[in-house]
């Protein structure tokens, strides 16, 4: 689900997300911040993850900014049980960078573009 859907329809994403959980889904937010909304609403859902916009994570070896936002956000995530996936990573320098923040997981064009089933 992308942040801004759950934001601005809580109550229908909040019932769908439990429903879903309850059937043993394991669901999580994408594009996390692109529309930044406080994130204290995360409490009350039962995601599994979040997936960090690539605003953040693009040329984060360089900007230090997003690199505490990115910080802070994963030891608030955590403390709820929450993993933190980046996306959008695309050189290895950005990768680099992520990887000592340890997040949970790391996609994007830097291990390969995107291929036909």
């Amino acid at each position: 689900m992308m942040e801004n859907t759950v934001a601005n329809h809580f109550d229908q994403a909040r019932d769908l997300i439990n429903r879903l959980v309850g059937a043993g889904y394991q669901l999580g937010i994408d594009h996390f911040g692109k529309d930044f909304h406080p994130f204290g609403y995360l409490s009350t859902l039962q995601i599994s993850y979040i997936k960090i916009d690539g605003y953040y994570t693009r040329g984060i070896s360089e900007n230090r900014g997003n690199q505490f936002f990115i910080k802070a956000l994963k030891e608030a995530v955590h403390t709820l049980g929450i993993n933190i996936v980046a996306q959008s990573i695309e050189t290895s320098d950005e990768y680099k960078t992520l990887r000592s923040i340890k997040l949970d997981g790391y996609q994007g064009y830097v291990f390969g573009k995107p291929i036909p089933l």
